[in-house]
């Protein structure tokens, strides 16, 4: 979460690296966060609003995980057109 000047509040996404890069850990329900969860506020979106969220971050991810602490689904940049669909 970050405070502007006018005093908006903007929630930014959790990036993550591993050692092949960047990625977006999003996640099907609240019980999938696990532990991680906890520290973050949580907002339901959509899959197409989560790419233009991956899209528009500054450390550009590569792939958007689904449930990446569970049953983890890599979801690849190439795809990302293709679900937004």
């Amino acid at each position: 979460m970050a405070a502007s000047e006018s005093g908006e509040i903007h929630l930014v996404p959790d990036i993550l690296e591993n050692m092949e890069g960047n990625f977006f850990p999003v996640f099907s329900n609240e019980r999938a966060m696990g532990e991680y969860g906890k520290d973050f506020i949580h907002v339901k979106r959509n899959m197409p609003d989560a790419i233009r969220l991956a899209r528009c971050n500054a450390l550009k991810p590569s792939v958007i995980i689904l449930n990446p602490f569970t049953r983890a689904l890599e979801i690849p940049e190439e795809l990302w057109h293709t679900l937004e669909k």
